[in-house]
């Protein structure tokens, strides 16, 4: 509405969280890696931002891809995570590993 501010409650929705998630074996072997607890946390982020996909960039950066159509990249993950580069590029690669998110590739194969 004009003249209206946001509100933060505007803002808030529902995500669905596993009550066994960290029961899930993924979970408990990224917990005793190095990082651990930060690739833990990025991957519940990407909960809260509806990531759907993940992919590489033709630089080898990650690229991923929200329900609502934005493309987020490494980099503006960084930001949005407070995490350095090295440590955000080593989380995906975790995560990308461990088949976190689908790729786009992958899901057009089903």
């Amino acid at each position: 509405m004009a003249g209206k501010e946001r509100n933060m409650k505007d803002e808030e929705y529902c995500v669905r969280f596993p009550l066994d998630f960290f029961d899930d074996a993924r979970v408990k072997v990224i917990e005793a890696m190095p990082s651990g607890d930060t690739i833990i946390c990025l991957w519940i982020r990407f909960l809260f931002l509806r990531v759907r996909a993940m992919d590489m960039d033709a630089d080898g950066g990650y690229l991923l891809r929200c329900e609502d159509g934005r493309t987020l990249t490494e980099e503006e993950l960084c930001r949005i995570t407070h995490n350095p580069p090295q440590a955000t590029h080593y989380a995906l690669s975790v995560l990308d590993r461990f088949g976190v998110v689908p790729s786009e590739t992958e899901g057009a194969a089903r």
